[in-house]
């Protein structure tokens, strides 16, 4: 055998006459390129158009994408911001309490001291 295929057999010719006779009436897809210069113009147009269409949509949904995230930032620093905000008056107000009883304390630890005070002998006049 020199690797030829065999000869078809008389029951295989109906399937290779199925096979062409198919492949016949697919409707062809010519590649050609336009010999008319309009046509040639109106074939670069529409492929530009397509692939600016393109783009622009592409731009559009990075856009979508990125006004996504900065919405989901800007939330999130607002709740940041109101955090903040709180923790801060808190602190104010933690502030005043302890500055509060420490004058308390000073006036107090003042009044026992003064009352405490045993007067000296050598500051009468006599």
């Amino acid at each position: 055998m020199n690797g030829a295929e065999p000869p078809l057999t008389r029951s295989d010719k109906p399937a290779e006459i199925e096979v062409i006779s198919r492949v016949a009436r697919k409707p062809r897809r010519t590649d050609r390129q336009p010999n008319d210069p309009s046509e040639q113009a109106s074939a670069l147009v529409g492929l530009i158009s397509r692939e600016a269409a393109r783009e622009i949509n592409q731009l559009i949904d990075d856009l979508t994408t990125l006004r996504n995230k900065l919405e989901n930032e800007s939330n999130r620093i607002r709740t940041d911001i109101a955090k903040y905000a709180s923790m801060s008056a808190s602190a104010v107000e933690l502030t005043k309490v302890v500055s509060d009883s420490v004058i308390h304390v000073q006036t107090a630890s003042d009044a026992t001291k003064s009352s405490t005070e045993i007067p000296n002998s050598n500051d009468t006049d006599a």
